[in-house]
Order: C-alpha cells, then structure tokens, then sequence
C-alpha cells in the first residue's frame, strides 16, 4: 500500500482472519471506473502520510465495513 507525502489516505481490502490474526488484502484499481471492485471490499485500511510504503506484516489501523 502507497501513501502520499502531503494527506493520509484510505485503501480499500479484504480482510480475512487467519491463526487468529487479521490480514488485510489490499484490492487493486483505485480509479472510479473500477468502482465496482470496491462492491468486495470488506475494510478501509489507513494509511498515514509521508509512508512511502507499508510493509507486509506492519501493524497498522483499519475500520471495518462488516
């Protein structure tokens, strides 16, 4: 997940329990015409500015759609 320097952002995932941890898939296309990808998405995962890129397995916060 990529984050921009200037704002926080918000990235659409799939979030799934695995050996008791929650795992967060991100889902790919951001643009509005893939609008429709985001009907499967099941979280909102934040990402904090000036994070160039979130690494597999970072902790991080996330708001639940389901």
């Amino acid at each position: 997940m990529h984050a921009t320097p200037e704002r926080d952002g918000l990235t659409r995932a799939l979030a799934c329990v695995k050996n008791g941890t929650v795992v967060l898939e991100p889902l790919p296309g951001k643009d509005s015409h893939m609008i429709v990808r985001s009907a499967t998405a099941n979280a909102l995962v934040l990402v904090p500015r000036g994070e160039d890129e979130l690494p597999a397995g970072a902790e991080i916060q996330y708001l639940p759609l389901s």
